[in-house]
């Protein structure tokens, strides 16, 4: 009976470890395209001869992606983390850092 429990134990770290690699792989693939749209459009808009500097990226974006990571960090609720992309996306255009 008590080497059942710690088999248990065992497979749930394995389960959370698992859980948290996922985590950071969607997390990842999220930083990548939101990064690669804004690069996108900053390119679409040099070409057209509308933005001369090279990549503009908003303090609130910067900000937003910094609280994505440390939000998924800390835990796992899905639609949370759904709640933050799309917090994320939401790009303020009025305050610009440049990169």
């Amino acid at each position: 009976m008590k080497l059942k429990s710690i088999n248990n134990k065992i497979e749930g770290r394995e389960v959370n470890r698992y859980l948290t690699m996922c985590w950071e792989m969607k997390l990842r693939d999220a930083k990548k395209k939101v990064l690669g749209d804004c690069f996108m459009t900053n390119l679409v808009s040099l070409k057209k001869g509308k933005n001369r500097t090279p990549l503009l990226f908003s303090a609130s974006f910067i900000i937003n992606l910094l609280s994505l990571e440390l939000f998924l960090y800390f835990t796992s609720g899905q639609l949370r983390t759904f709640y933050f992309i799309f917090q994320l996306l939401k790009i303020n255009q009025n305050e610009v850092l440049s990169i």
